[in-house]
């Protein structure tokens, strides 16, 4: 039995290149840039939109209500985050942001706790993405309130 001859690499080859060419090609036979995306459902549908679009769909947003609604909040348990006293917190933790030289920091969780430095507020002690405090709690809070994602810090 004779093995089944395969087409050509150089077939195969130069059918690729005539698709990326007709690709890059407008109807009336010039060539473009870029290929234009493809029909959104909104522009496809029979019912016409009453919403005139945007100026620039590629502007970022520049009031705090667009700011707060494209990003969604980090979910925290019940009562926190909220800011304690270093010298309230335990032994180890405790002594771990004092050598830091931190006199406040922010509660996440039970047992869950990150550095709040001078000058910063809450939110960017939550955004730097330390996590402080005892090992099972951290763990325990990484995986319900921060879909397992695993953060630097220490614990105990």
């Amino acid at each position: 039995m004779t093995p089944r001859k395969r087409p050509g690499k150089r077939l195969l080859l130069t059918a690729l290149v005539a698709l990326a060419s007709a690709a890059c090609t407008s109807p009336a036979g010039q060539t473009t840039s870029s290929a234009s995306p493809p029909p959104s459902s909104a522009t496809a549908s029979s019912t016409p939109s009453t919403a005139s679009p945007p100026s620039d769909p590629t502007a970022f947003p520049t009031t705090a209500e667009a700011l707060t609604t494209t990003l969604p909040a980090a979910p925290f348990p019940a009562g926190y985050p909220k800011v304690v006293k270093v010298s309230s917190l335990p032994d180890q933790v405790r002594n771990w942001f004092q050598m830091q030289g931190t006199t406040r920091a922010v509660q996440l969780a039970p047992g869950v706790w990150t550095a709040l430095q001078d000058g910063a507020s809450v939110e960017d002690a939550v955004n730097t993405d330390v996590l402080d405090g005892f090992c099972s709690s951290i763990k325990a809070f990484e995986r319900v309130y921060r879909s397992g994602r695993i953060h630097s810090g220490a614990c105990w």
